[in-house]
């Protein structure tokens, strides 16, 4: 069998939904030698230093900042590679599919938090994935879900049937481990200024990563507690982050 994949957010500097989609495809090669994998990557793609034989990567030429031609590749270029491909499944972490493609489709669906908590995105973003992913889901052969939660809200806000869902939760990365040597930890304590305790998140400065309910809630763990860590918070800023320099602040923390 010939799956197509679509990997054109996958880039240097990936999401979460990158990060994910590396993952998991990166294990599905090493426990399935048999299907044959064309693989529709940017010209930013990070390739791998191995790759095995039934795993085929096509370059489009897909611009790293602009959604829009992302979007033009999705919706007409890449129903006509697929087709050429002879493709046989066509799958997308991102669920988006094209819009005219008799090709069977799956997709993941991480969250529906646009649809939860639409006052955290973009309003523009919020009309679009209304109508991409209901699209999406209808033509979908099957959807796989991260977990039971997005799997129940898929069913009671979206009423998509439930033989119609998978649900295949998010595995730990390899790279998570105890590490023990203590001349390395002491190495990296020192490279980024770490206090000896702390508590970590990693994540997108936006609201719907409620980092202002983090900090609230770090504030009273700190007063009521009087715990001696700190909180270490590291990402990008995205919407809606220019007020969290001001929160810290006011929350003395």
């Amino acid at each position: 069998m010939r799956i197509g994949v679509n990997l054109l957010k996958l880039k240097d500097e990936d999401s979460g939904i990158g990060q994910w989609s590396r993952s998991i495809l990166s294990s599905v090669w090493e426990i399935d030698p048999n299907n044959e994998y064309v693989c529709y990557v940017s010209r930013q793609f990070p390739y791998p230093a191995k790759t095995p034989q039934n795993v085929i990567f096509k370059e489009l030429n897909y611009f790293k900042n602009s959604s829009l031609y992302r979007m033009f590749l999705e919706q007409v270029l890449i129903p006509g590679q697929i087709i050429r491909d002879k493709v046989n499944i066509y799958y997308t972490p991102q669920t988006t599919l094209p819009l005219i493609s008799n090709t069977p489709a799956i997709i993941t669906v991480h969250d529906i938090s646009y649809l939860l908590y639409p006052q955290c995105y973009k309003f523009s973003r919020v009309l679009f994935w209304r109508h991409t992913l209901s699209r999406s889901i209808r033509q979908s052969k099957l959807l796989i879900a991260v977990s039971q939660s997005t799997k129940r809200d898929v069913e009671e806000i979206l009423g998509v049937p439930e033989d119609k869902i998978k649900v295949v939760y998010n595995a730990v990365g390899k790279h998570f481990r105890v590490i023990k040597d203590l001349s390395f930890l002491e190495k990296i304590r020192r490279k980024y200024s770490l206090p000896p305790r702390f508590i970590l998140f990693v994540g997108l400065f936006s609201p719907r990563k409620n980092i202002e309910g983090l900090l609230r809630g770090f504030a009273k763990l700190k007063m009521s507690f009087a715990v001696d860590h700190k909180l270490v918070i590291v990402g990008k800023h995205g919407w809606k982050s220019q007020n969290l320099p001001r929160l810290i602040k006011d929350l003395s923390i």
